[in-house]
């Protein structure tokens, strides 16, 4: 008895069909309550599918009947405390594939793929190419979603904006906020010249000629000053806001054959 629960233990599947009755043989007292001991043992070691056959046998009903409403009993805790996965393809056209869980090959037409508690390993293949999952779940855990694909897609992330183009681009601007309002400064103080030197000489004949003259020149001096300080500041403006503007349009793609990620600049 001993030998057969340590072969138990490192072999859950194998034991299983050792309790396996026969086609058509009711199970003996003594195998039901092999059978109960033998599912506990495997259930507390989270060997659920393993621990559900062992019920399966000692919930027969030509079983005792206290033994018969135990294991049913735990087939029903196992029943909600069995976790499962849902396969799901990412592409356009679905494949035909053969799929392994943790070495053991599935049929595809599972809905929900029933799995013991804790880390599996599910391999999807069609053709020569193959797919690799690895997912963990709890007990209770029931029709987690698996995607897969074999499709190669570029995924366009969130746009990301660059910051130091952002910040360059402020500052341009600034300085073209700046010169605008001194172009405007200065065209202002060129037009007060200007009307200074038509009311000095509204009349000809008590027309200063010498400080006509001084402020003629100093109303050129200032329009000058206007026009280039106009342009200096329009160029900065326009060369922030394109600045600006790019370092908010970077955006973030990636495939899935490449490590990393792959910066490109749109407009």
């Amino acid at each position: 008895m001993r030998l057969a629960f340590r072969f138990l233990r490192k072999a859950p599947a194998l034991a299983v069909l050792a309790f396996a009755i026969p086609a058509g043989a009711a199970p003996t007292k003594s195998e039901c309550v092999d059978a109960n001991t033998k599912g506990q043992v495997l259930r507390k070691d989270g060997k659920l599918r393993a621990a559900r056959a062992s019920f399966d046998v000692c919930a027969d009903p030509k079983c005792p009947g206290v033994v018969r409403s135990d294991c049913q009993s735990r087939l029903d805790d196992i029943a909600r405390a069995m976790p499962s996965v849902v396969l799901a393809t990412t592409d356009a056209q679905p494949r035909v594939v053969t799929i392994t869980l943790d070495g053991e090959s599935i049929a595809t037409t599972q809905d929900a793929i029933e799995v013991d508690p804790g880390e599996h390993h599910i391999v999807i293949r069609a053709g020569d190419r193959d797919v690799t999952r690895v997912v963990t779940l709890d007990e209770g855990e029931k029709s987690r979603r698996v995607e897969y694909g074999f499709e190669e897609k570029v995924v366009e992330q969130p746009v990301v904006g660059n910051p130091t183009y952002r910040f360059v681009g402020i500052a341009l601007a600034s300085v073209g906020v700046i010169g605008l309002g001194l172009g405007t400064a200065f065209g202002v103080a060129s037009y007060g010249a200007w009307a200074s030197v038509k009311n000095e000489c509204a009349v000809s004949a008590t027309c200063d000629y010498a400080k006509a003259t001084s402020d003629r020149g100093t109303a050129l001096d200032f329009a000058h000053a206007s026009d280039a300080a106009f342009a200096i500041g329009g160029a900065f403006a326009v060369a922030g806001a394109v600045l600006f503007a790019l370092g908010t349009r970077i955006t973030v793609t990636a495939t899935p054959r490449v490590i990393g990620l792959t910066l490109a600049e749109t407009f």
